[in-house]
């Protein structure tokens, strides 16, 4: 249904071009990038974000194009989808529209388009040198999602909301419109002369999002004012990042990341750790390890943690990762092979993200397939003399690690391992400079111990 309301009152005034310069600055997406994306809805609140962003890319040379994607959805979406695109070339603001083809689902539809949205944004922006999309949610969704949250007892990185600059499957998010209320995107939008689209969706009180949305009036009738949240949510926010830093700290004095996609650490420091504190750094961890794309429950890590602590050795799994305790008391974390993806074929010349962990890039002129080295890909290697003594790197990480790294499978069904970033090899070692691979996890913690 397309709308456009009044302003409303003067204290709803809409945003402007230095406020905005401001908002999206806080959020560290302009750093060293000269081609953004928006995502588009067709809402008030997107809209609003892409008139603002495309006015600021211009006054800044730099490249803004708008995603609309079409999930298919609604029997309407097509129409929605039109509409937008018009609107987009009145605004002479570049645009792509990026179709989803799935079966539409029962359950999860939320969960589910939001998955298939952000895959569709990361596969544009890795084949239009973009790296960076915006997102137009506000102060009301941040306000929606910390009381989901709090209702769910996530904890502090739970409650600090929403980050204003995140990674998802190694795409940055940017959410440069947090502090500000939908009612002045609504202002911003009439301002413009911008129609926009009302999602009925948003009117469903069968998704959780909407229910809590509604309870919000109520919620600021006793006190609990949408600003007393949003600074909750910044002191959340900024716990998160000492977390983080702790985190960070612990494994440089304690252990290491190796750029073949492990972290190991000592048990009597591990020991020595707070307990709350060692389960929120354990989450973190399997995440990196495993590219896991929600958190793991924490009632699964506090039993980890607990065995780690008590058992003089131990191998288990959880969140797509083994976790090994050596008698000699070191703790090993890696990526577990029965979990790592099915092969995929590469063109030459792409770069991709492999199993939410590695980038890859494969040169040279043939097509191949990616995959996990495997049972099959090991005893090639070791079966071939000259490949064996190449590759006595990886003899130095346990076999199971080992399985979980990727390969190149050539359609002859040759087999190359890739060069590892940041891996030092033997001289005369002779690795595949067709796959580079580097160990990236969305945490950019990890990354900076990557060695």
């Amino acid at each position: 249904m397309l709308d456009n309301e009044s302003l409303g009152n003067e204290s709803n005034l809409p945003v402007g071009r230095q406020e905005f310069g401001s908002l999206i600055a806080n959020c560290g997406a302009t750093v060293n990038n000269s081609h953004l994306a928006v995502g588009v809805s067709g809402g008030a609140d997107s809209m609003a974000l892409c008139i603002l962003a495309a006015r600021w890319g211009r006054l800044n040379s730099v490249l803004v194009t708008a995603l609309v994607v079409d999930h298919g959805l609604r029997v309407s979406s097509a129409y929605e989808v039109r509409v937008v695109a018009s609107w987009l070339k009145r605004l002479a603001i570049p645009f792509e529209i990026l179709t989803i083809e799935q079966p539409k689902p029962t359950t999860g539809i939320q969960e589910k388009a939001r998955r298939w949205r952000f895959l569709a944004f990361e596969n544009w922006c890795r084949s239009n040198n973009a790296n960076v999309v915006l997102l137009g949610h506000t102060l009301d969704d941040q306000i929606e999602t910390l009381f989901m949250r709090i209702n769910a007892d996530t904890g502090p990185d739970g409650l600090s909301g929403m980050l204003r600059y995140t990674r998802v499957r190694g795409l940055i998010i940017a959410r440069p419109l947090l502090s500000v209320t939908k009612k002045r995107l609504i202002a911003t939008c009439n301002h413009h002369n911008q129609k926009w689209i009302n999602d009925p969706s948003n009117l469903d009180e069968r998704f959780t999002r909407v229910f809590w949305r509604n309870l919000q009036p109520k919620v600021e009738q006793v006190g609990l004012a949408s600003q007393s949240i949003e600074r909750f949510s910044r002191i959340m926010g900024s716990l998160r990042g000492i977390i983080d830093q702790h985190c960070r700290d612990f494994i440089k004095y304690s252990g290491g990341v190796s750029s073949l996609g492990l972290i190991w650490f000592e048990a009597a420091h591990f020991n020595k750790l707070p307990p709350y504190f060692v389960e929120l750094m354990m989450g973190r961890i399997l995440r990196s390890i495993g590219g896991a794309s929600k958190p793991i429950k924490k009632r699964r890590i506090g039993k980890l943690c607990r065995n780690l602590t008590d058992k003089p050795s131990l191998i288990e799994t959880l969140g797509g990762c083994i976790v090994q305790k050596s008698e000699e008391g070191s703790i090993l974390i890696y990526r577990e092979y029965a979990k790592c993806p099915a092969p995929i074929s590469c063109l030459p010349g792409e770069t991709f993200r492999w199993d939410n962990r590695f980038e890859i890039t494969l040169s040279g002129d043939q097509s191949a397939i990616i995959e996990a080295l495997g049972h099959h890909g090991w005893c090639q290697v070791i079966g071939d003399a000259n490949i064996s003594e190449h590759f006595a790197m990886l003899k130095q990480i346990p076999f199971k690690a080992r399985l979980a790294l990727p390969a190149i499978r050539h359609l002859d069904g040759g087999l190359s391992i890739p060069h590892f970033r940041r891996i030092d090899v033997a001289e005369g070692c002779v690795v595949s400079r067709e796959l580079v691979a580097e160990f990236r996890p969305d945490a950019d913690w990890v990354c900076e111990l990557v060695a």
